[in-house]
């Protein structure tokens, strides 16, 4: 729809993440007044700080709202990972 406006809420949007075994649970809040979509990458890097391998967690929060969800850690192992956000809202 031409006539449709989307809005960055990247910065939004909360995520807090833990290890619990073989998977990264996170906790992604919507702290902005509309709803959002977006996704949650996960990049894990080597103790060189490389990256060597990255998952995608697909969003859908309402305004207010918060999700749970998990993500399986790397087989390879890794040093450490980041989460980043990309979020958005839109309307007509």
């Amino acid at each position: 729809n031409p006539l449709r406006k989307y809005t960055n809420q990247s910065s939004k949007v909360k995520v807090s993440s833990k290890e619990d075994g073989d998977k990264l649970v996170l906790k992604t809040s919507n702290k902005s007044k509309s709803d959002v979509s977006g996704y949650n990458y996960i990049l894990f890097y080597d103790e060189s700080g490389r990256i060597i391998d990255m998952k995608s967690d697909s969003i859908y929060l309402k305004a207010g709202a918060m999700n749970s969800s998990s993500v399986s850690l790397p087989y390879e192992g890794y040093d450490h990972y980041e989460v980043q956000t990309a979020a958005y809202s839109k309307s007509y």
